[in-house]
């Protein structure tokens, strides 16, 4: 988040500041940790993280609405962007693991999309 917000800070516009890629440094993160094998836990770990990032994306949208300028909804908007982006990356590590043959079909139906007729 921290970089998110140093960019916000500095362009003013949370459009330039999503040039971080969420799931390039989620992959460099897991890339980054010994191989390991797929437990309950990591999938319990996932639930966590998806709960907890729904949390800060609802107190992010209380904020919004709570804003009394517009710089600070274009701040909380911000934020909200990038939990949103958060839960997308979660969602989709979470369907890999325990939906996998789901997984790979609705991903290859995105890239090779004029074959879903």
């Amino acid at each position: 988040h921290l970089e998110a917000i140093e960019n916000f800070v500095l362009t003013g516009d949370y459009k330039a500041a999503e040039e971080i890629k969420v799931e390039e440094e989620i992959k460099d993160f897991f890339n980054s940790l010994k191989e390991r094998s797929k437990t309950e836990n990591h999938i319990d770990g996932y639930k966590t993280a998806l709960k907890i990032e729904k949390k800060g994306y609802a107190q992010y949208e209380k904020f919004y609405r709570e804003a009394k300028d517009e710089k600070e909804k274009r701040f909380f908007k911000f934020l909200i962007e990038q939990e949103k982006a958060h839960i997308e990356a979660i969602v989709n590590v979470y369907s890999y693991i325990t939906q996998t043959g789901d997984w790979f079909e609705q991903e290859e139906s995105k890239i090779w999309n004029w074959m879903n007729i």
